[in-house]
């Protein structure tokens, strides 16, 4: 539909001199394939507030009212000690600093992992946009993460609550039909179509990704 191999040609339809890294998520314009707003904080409170006029009934209410509080302060948790941090690593300039976001990293994951021992996702029994941030990442943990921000105290399945708690996520179609496993390492490891001329940017061949299917 877009008529482009990369998404950075689609920035570029944009801005035709981008030249920085581009991020997913982005909200791209289907008319002229550029891309319009590239902040997932932004679209996806977008997506799950102002949008919901053009949901289908079915579709829960993924930022209630009576849970808006304690949702934007689960995302706060997320992005901070979760989702912010493999980038921030990628800048550390000393191992105390490393450490720091090592440590937080995981301390947040174990949190976790103690708050879906009696719940099907972070809220309860209804899935959230708190549960969008925390999947996103948890996807990329062992595929990208472990190995490339050298997050490698413990792999996800040594947290038996998160990994039940993605595996779940995982198989709803909205979450399975638009996760590709190959392409992210694609992105994360090799980032563009030139040569591979290093170490740095080959694929690793694992981990072993059938057991989310189980």
């Amino acid at each position: 539909m877009l008529h482009t191999t990369r998404l950075s040609q689609n920035y570029k339809k944009a801005v035709p001199n981008f030249s920085a890294r581009p991020t997913v998520p982005a909200l791209i314009d289907s008319t002229t394939g550029g891309v319009v707003n590239d902040s997932s904080r932004d679209i996806m409170f977008e997506l799950g507030g102002s949008w919901q006029a053009y949901f289908d009934k079915k579709v829960p209410d993924v930022y209630p009212d009576d849970l808006k509080s304690e949702i934007d302060a689960m995302n706060t948790r997320i992005i901070t000690d979760i989702t912010s941090v493999p980038g921030k690593i990628s800048d550390v300039d000393s191992q105390a600093e490393y450490e720091m976001l090592f440590n937080q990293y995981f301390d947040r994951l174990e949190r976790l992992d103690e708050r879906l021992a009696d719940k099907r996702f972070l809220m309860g029994d209804h899935i959230t946009l708190s549960d969008f941030w925390l999947v996103v990442s948890l996807i990329r943990f062992d595929v990208v993460f472990y190995f490339k921000s050298k997050l490698n105290k413990k792999r996800l399945d040594d947290f038996p609550n998160l990994w039940r708690y993605a595996k779940e996520c995982y198989q709803i179609p909205a979450f399975k039909q638009n996760t590709d496993f190959t392409a992210i390492k694609q992105h994360f490891f090799q980032v563009s179509d030139e040569p591979v001329t290093s170490i740095d940017r080959v694929i690793p061949g694992g981990p072993d990704l059938s057991t989310w299917a189980d």
